[in-house]
């Protein structure tokens, strides 16, 4: 078996998906903030349902009072975007990405 090293561990496996993980998580993961219209708490729950789906989202949470969404993980804010409109049919844009 061979040794990958990747930041600061060593990674033992060799499953595409595992080491695309563990990279990840060494890095800290930007915040993207979404403004989406929100109408009600169980709207909020299916699309924050939706959005964990994506590879790469760590987090998701939302804000009814503001209208807004932030996302946590290592995802385009672009793709983001698309993907939330072809699944949700709801239009979003981006307010903050770090």
């Amino acid at each position: 078996m061979e040794k990958l090293k990747c930041g600061f561990i060593y990674v033992l496996w060799l499953s595409p998906a595992h080491i695309h993980r563990v990279y990840y998580s060494l890095k800290k993961s930007p915040d993207i903030v979404l403004k989406v219209i929100l109408h009600c708490e169980a709207c909020a729950q299916v699309l924050k349902w939706r959005i964990r789906k994506i590879q790469g989202v760590e987090s998701v949470e939302t804000n009814l009072a503001n209208s807004r969404m932030m996302v946590k993980g290592i995802v385009e804010p672009e793709k983001l975007v698309d993907y939330f409109r072809k699944r949700t049919g709801k239009q979003a844009s981006i307010v903050k990405h770090e």
